[in-house]
């Protein structure tokens, strides 16, 4: 689908993958994503939220598109962006959603927990 964090204008990540550190983070939320990421540091699955937007990244070089020189083709459908636009003002403005959860379900986590764990983990 496409809809990933890493491909979002407010998106701040590790100056290269993996992401040890564990410094990716959402600027417009103010938030650590580090809940994005399995033990190894490269993300788990796709991730976004309501107020994503696309930093114009969201494009991929296929292999028939670089044999070819053809322009990159988008990651995620017209129709996906479409449904996107259409249904996010009826997602929560505070919530982290990824794809992927259990029973076929959107995983969701509140940003007020992200921050929670946060600090906590700057602060133990």
């Amino acid at each position: 689908m496409g809809f990933d964090c890493g491909y979002c204008v407010y998106f701040e990540g590790p100056q290269s993958w993996p992401d040890s550190g564990r410094v990716c983070r959402c600027s417009l939320h103010d938030v650590s994503l580090a809940v994005e990421l399995r033990g190894s540091g490269y993300k788990e699955g796709g991730w976004f939220c309501r107020g994503f937007r696309d930093n114009g990244d969201c494009t991929h070089p296929g292999l028939i598109a670089r044999l070819l020189g053809s322009r990159p083709s988008p990651l995620f459908s017209p129709a996906a962006s479409a449904h996107f636009e259409e249904i996010k003002d009826q997602l929560q403005p505070d919530t982290l959603y990824g794809f992927y959860g259990g029973g076929g379900n959107l995983k969701e986590f509140a940003f007020s927990e992200l921050r929670e764990t946060s600090t906590q983990a700057e602060n133990p």
